[in-house]
């Protein structure tokens, strides 16, 4: 369902083309909108390593402009997928952690980061990533999550 928001005063408007017009208590409603941003209690291993890596390299940008999209535990047991994109190219990259343990992929994550990334002790030191492939993106991309 696709919705228009619209924050008026002490009330937030729900409205959709199909004629919805739903009205809530702003207070109330930021307080249930805050509350779910945190409830992670739905996330399975995989999901909640996924986060947690995201975390790390959200607004990342790469020497060559490549930004940071996602992170993903599910294409390869035991392996984190990274993608960054430009201009309808994606470059993958990944690394290694124990597919059971949140913690190591976070860890991983850090240590890809400063290794491959940026380094805390100054600019990325020109290694190569653990592994790394470049392909157009379809239109679809992005739209996992």
């Amino acid at each position: 369902m696709l919705v228009d928001v619209l924050r008026q005063g002490q009330e937030v408007l729900w409205t959709n083309a199909k004629g919805l017009h739903l009205h809530f208590d702003r207070e109330e409603y930021e307080r249930g909108v805050a509350s779910a941003r945190q409830d992670f209690s739905w996330e399975d291993t995989k999901r909640t390593a996924e986060r947690l890596v995201s975390e790390v390299f959200v607004g990342v940008l790469l020497d060559d402009g490549y930004t940071f999209d996602w992170a993903s535990a599910r294409v390869r047991n035991g392996v984190m997928t990274l993608s960054f994109s430009k201009s309808g190219t994606q470059k993958l990259f990944e690394f290694s952690w124990d597919g059971e343990s949140p913690q190591d992929a976070l860890a991983g994550a850090r240590r890809f980061h400063e290794d491959r990334v940026e380094p805390l002790d100054g600019p990325a030191n020109g290694s190569q990533p653990i592994r790394s492939e470049t392909k157009p993106t379809s239109s679809a991309a992005g739209s996992r999550r």
